[in-house]
């Protein structure tokens, strides 16, 4: 089995690789938890629900970080609660992990996932291979 998984995987120690300590993880909602279709709530992305649990499961802290305001922000925070997913913060890292005594405008984070990264949003199966050390798998 050992020849096997090195011969699929020559360089384990780097595909397995995951962050050591919990992380701080602002996440965009439209565009990247669901497809975007602003101002309502578009369908799930494939995966999303299944990684952020995964996530939350390894004690990582996630802060909504979308540009929704009213009604919509509500829209979208309930859409984590029923998906049974914590989060740590809306729009704003809480002061006590805030390195920044009194806060700032922007949000502090570790990690910032956003379909409006430099080369775009990767999907949840490539966040979930990269934060979780495995591939997601039946989602």
């Amino acid at each position: 089995m050992k020849k096997f998984i090195n011969k699929l995987l020559p360089n384990k120690e780097e595909y397995f690789k995951v962050p050591s300590k919990p992380l701080i993880i602002a996440i965009d909602f439209d565009g990247t938890c669901v497809r975007d279709a602003y101002p309502e709530i578009g369908e799930d992305m494939p995966g999303v629900v299944h990684t952020l649990h995964s996530l939350l499961l390894r004690d990582h802290k996630l802060i909504l970080w979308t540009c929704r305001e009213g009604e919509q922000l509500s829209d979208a925070v309930e859409w984590f609660k029923e998906n049974d997913l914590l989060l740590f913060g809306v729009n704003e890292t809480p002061l006590d992990d805030d390195f920044r005594k009194g806060g700032g405008r922007k949000v502090f984070a570790d990690l910032y996932i956003d379909d409006r990264n430099f080369g775009g949003f990767p999907g949840w199966a490539k966040v979930h291979q990269e934060l979780l050390g495995m591939p997601l798998i039946g989602y």
